[in-house]
């Protein structure tokens, strides 16, 4: 089962077209509704996180949400295992984001900080089964200090959780990628590339998808 490398997928994913493909199949519930897809910017993504490790692998994207930009932090997380880490290492990732939109005067605290919708895109093999959420890292405490908790949530896409029907069915290039890098033998491969080669004919993005 043979995986994307992570430049190929930053190049699918630096295309605006793709993102609002991802965005739309995969997004929370609700969410790819109030997108003004019209709107979408690749921002900056070369920062320091507080342990001073530079971002650069990471996609950052805003948008317009209801007529107010919010960000989209894409983490792409390529490793063969999931990370029960994960929560804690977006949580610095976020605070790095919005630490540089604030050094940047991109943004002010007189009009509120933009919200963020944090999403790991995860390839590996197994199945992710760790939580989500920062606060469910923090061991049993006294209910006095529960408000104190540093709290956050990152959304997540784990490829192979979804069936391979499911995402056939989709006819979306991203879609059809998740399918072809999860195939469990060649038949099943064969169709997969079928697949995508239909989606990408039918896709005004085929010029990104056929770039990786």
């Amino acid at each position: 089962m043979a995986h994307l490398h992570d430049s190929g997928y930053k190049h699918l994913f630096s295309r605006a077209e793709l993102v609002q493909e991802l965005l739309e199949a995969f997004a929370p519930p609700g969410v790819s509704a109030l997108l003004d897809y019209t709107t979408l910017r690749l921002e900056n993504g070369n920062y320091v996180t507080p342990a001073m490790k530079p971002r650069a692998d990471d996609l950052v994207w805003s948008v317009e949400l209801q007529g107010r930009r919010i960000y989209l932090y894409l983490l792409l997380e390529f490793q063969s295992t999931p990370d029960d880490t994960m929560p804690a290492r977006m949580l610095q990732y976020v605070a790095a984001l919005y630490d540089h939109l604030l050094r940047s005067k991109a943004v002010n605290t007189t009009e509120g900080l933009p919200p963020v919708l944090p999403i790991v895109l995860y390839n590996g093999d197994a199945r992710w089964r760790q939580s989500s959420e920062r606060y469910d890292l923090i061991r049993v405490h006294p209910q006095v200090l529960k408000a104190f908790q540093p709290r956050l949530k990152f959304w997540l896409l784990d490829e192979g959780a979804f069936p391979a029907a499911e995402l056939e069915d989709m006819q979306r290039v991203v879609a059809a990628i998740f399918c072809f890098e999860h195939t469990p033998d060649s038949a099943a491969a064969k169709r997969a590339i079928r697949n995508l080669a239909d989606a990408v004919a039918h896709s005004p993005s085929s010029s990104a998808s056929t770039g990786w």
